[in-house]
This record gives C-alpha cells, sequence and structure tokens, in this order.
C-alpha cells in the first residue's frame, strides 16, 4: 500500500461540540436510570402513584431522546474511524444500529434520519450509489418532517445527494436540491451562512459536468470567498477542508479547460498545501474531480502536473480499491507510465506497490 503522506495533523480533532453532546447524552441516561430507579423503590415501598409516575416519565423520556442516545456514539465513531479509510467496517457498524433503532419502540425523529443520511454518505463514498440513493432518499422522508429541528441536517443531505445526482447526470433533480440546501444556509446568521459555500461548490460541479465554465468559474470563486471567511460550527472541520480542496480543484479543472495554465497551476499548488497540511482533505469522492483534471493534463501534455495529481489520488485510492473511480485512476495512471516511457512501473503501480514521493511538493515553474 502506498504510504500515507505526511501531515502536521494525522488525527482528526473531535469538535467541541461533540463532547457537549456526550456529555448530554450521559445526562438523559442518567436521568433515564434515575426514575426508573426511584419508580421501582416507590412500587417496592408501596407508594404505587409516585412509582408509576416516575417509571411513566422515565420511559416517555427514554422514548423520546434514546435516538439522540444512540446517535451520539455513533457520530463520535465515525469521526474517529473515517479517516482511516474502514469503509467496509463503518458501514457495517451503521447498517446494524440502524437496524436495531428502527425494531425498538423508540421515536424515529430527526437522529434516525441523520443516522440514514450518514449511512447514505458512507455508501456514496463508498461508490456504493445505488444503495446510497436510497438510504438518501428515506433520510429526506425523516428529517423534511420537522425542518426546523433539522437545520444543519436537511441542508448537508440534499447537498449530499444532489452531488450523487450529478453522476448520474440527473441536472433537473439535483438543482432543485442545491437550491433547497443553498436556500437553507443562506437563512443563517454569523458564520454559519458561510455554509453556502458547500452547495455553492455542488453547483459549480453541475456547470462543469454541462460545460459552462463560466458559471461554474463564478460558483468557485463566490464558494472561495466564502471559506475565507469563519468556518460554521454546526460542520466538521474535516468537512470544511475537504470542501476547500474541492473547491480548488474545481478552479483548477475551470483553468484547465480554458487552457489558462498559470491559474490552473496556481490553485494546484493551492490544493496540494492544504492535502499536505491535513490529508483528511482529500477523500474519496476528489477522486474523479482529479481524474477529470488529469485527463486534461494528459491531453495537453503536462506530464508533470499530471503526475503529482495521480499521486494524491493513488495515495488515497489504494485505501479503496474498489471504488469505481478508483479503477479508473489505475488506467490513467497505466496512460501516463506508458507515455513517460516507463511502462517497467506499471505491474508495481497496479499492486498499490509503488513507491510514493516523500511529501507532496508545489511545482514552481513547469511547462506552463
Amino acid at each position: 500500500m502506498p504510504a500515507r503522506l505526511p501531515a502536521t495533523v494525522q488525527k482528526s480533532p473531535i469538535p467541541p461540540g461533540m463532547f457537549l453532546a456526550l456529555i448530554a447524552w450521559l445526562l438523559f441516561v442518567s436521568c433515564c436510570l434515575y426514575l426508573t430507579w426511584l419508580g421501582t423503590v416507590a412500587l417496592i415501598t408501596g407508594d404505587t402513584v409516585g412509582g408509576a409516575f416516575n417509571l411513566t416519565f422515565g420511559i416517555a423520556l427514554a422514548w423520546s431522546t434514546a435516538g439522540f442516545i444512540i446517535n451520539v456514539p455513533l457520530c463520535l465513531y465515525l469521526t474517529n474511524r473515517f479517516s482511516t479509510g474502514r469503509l467496509n467496517e463503518i458501514a457495517g457498524t451503521y447498517k446494524r444500529a440502524l437496524h436495531i433503532w428502527e425494531k425498538l419502540p423508540i421515536a424515529k425523529d430527526v437522529n434516525f434520519g441523520v443516522g440514514l443520511a450518514t449511512l447514505g454518505f458512507i455508501q456514496h463514498t463508498r461508490g456504493n450509489f445505488d444503495d446510497a440513493e436510497s438510504y438518501y432518499r428515506k433520510a429526506l422522508r425523516v428529517i423534511e418532517k420537522n425542518k426546523r429541528a433539522a437545520y444543519p441536517h436537511l441542508a448537508a443531505v440534499t447537498n449530499n445527494y444532489a452531488g450523487l445526482l450529478l453522476r448520474q447526470h440527473r441536472f433537473v433533480e439535483a438543482e432543485y436540491l442545491l437550491t433547497t440546501s443553498l436556500s437553507i444556509w443562506e437563512s443563517q446568521k454569523g458564520n454559519e451562512w458561510n455554509g453556502s459555500a458547500i452547495p455553492l461548490c455542488t453547483l459549480a460541479a453541475m456547470h462543469l459536468e454541462s460545460g459552462e465554465l463560466n458559471e461554474a468559474e463564478e460558483y468557485l470563486l463566490n464558494a472561495r470567498r466564502r471559506f475565507e471567511a469563519n468556518d460554521p460550527k454546526m460542520i466538521l472541520p474535516d468537512s470544511m477542508w475537504q470542501c476547500k480542496t474541492v473547491c480548488f480543484l474545481g478552479l483548477m479543472l475551470v483553468y484547465c479547460r480554458k487552457e489558462q495554465w498559470v491559474d490552473a497551476f496556481k490553485f494546484m499548488e493551492m490544493a496540494l498545501d492544504l492535502i499536505n497540511r491535513r490529508p483528511i482533505s482529500f477523500g474519496p469522492l476528489s477522486i474523479y474531480t482529479t481524474s477529470t483534471i488529469v485527463k486534461e493534463l494528459l491531453s495537453a501534455g503536462k506530464f508533470e502536473q499530471a503526475e503529482r495529481m495521480l499521486e494524491v489520488a493513488y495515495s488515497t485510492g489504494g485505501q479503496y480499491p474498489d471504488h469505481p473511480d478508483t479503477i479508473n485512476l489505475l488506467e490513467q495512471y497505466d496512460s501516463l507510465l506508458r507515455l513517460t516511457g516507463r511502462s517497467a512501473e506499471v505491474a508495481d503501480m497496479r499492486r498499490w506497490i509503488r513507491p510514493m514521493m516523500p511529501q507532496i511538493k508545489s511545482i514552481t515553474g513547469g511547462n506552463y
């Protein structure tokens, strides 16, 4: 397997909000147990009314909050494990948890929808697009029942689902979802408004797929300005890093297609700098954009830059060798090695044992 790229921060920190959620989870559990204990003691001592009241209240509290109680450790588990690339393991855990959740006599509220959406995103990341769409649809049905309580979950799910639809060129459906996501973020106040950069990047991807470069450029530059402001507290830091990388890669692709190579390589260096500082910034969903960029670079004979981008994708793709985008990546790497007279390196590359550069270096100069 290729070596991981170095970074100043190897493990993603758990957001402070997650610790607060964990504390709230422990308080809920403690309250439920305490009320159950009080009710049991009261019944034993003959206080039927008091015992029944405490037990009923404890059961009602457990019914209404059990989803939250399940969701917090799931989110903590995902936060700690997602960057390791063990998506099969994570998907299995979420499937089992949601199956138990669905069978339990507890509320199926926004938290349940978040769990479904998370499993949908995991399947999306794994390249299981049909399963992902099924879970996204189920999640939306649950979350849309209470839109006010659903922020920012509805915004996130509609954006992720739209990204999936773009892969299938279902632009009309995707645009409707993205309009929903954008309007939710732009209705927020303070730093939360900057979360609108995420659907703007996805809208740009839609215009890129349609060949509308000027529109894509406008959306991406707008997203970049919002990324440069303070980050929203309701989005995980790793997600923001990944979206910033997508924004820079999108701008690179726009300028590659416009043959504005100086601008293209400027954003390439910015993306590489982000990835070098925090490898989690480049996830499996970025392999598709990188593959599209490499296609443009190979066509233009920009082999040095193409190889640098392939090395980044190769480092991540080795964790997801069965992903459809990774399979395409290997074909491109094969073509590059043959075009540059290095056919002898193809076998090692395809076995995922190709030696990697010790670190990503920005390209200065080059055949602009």
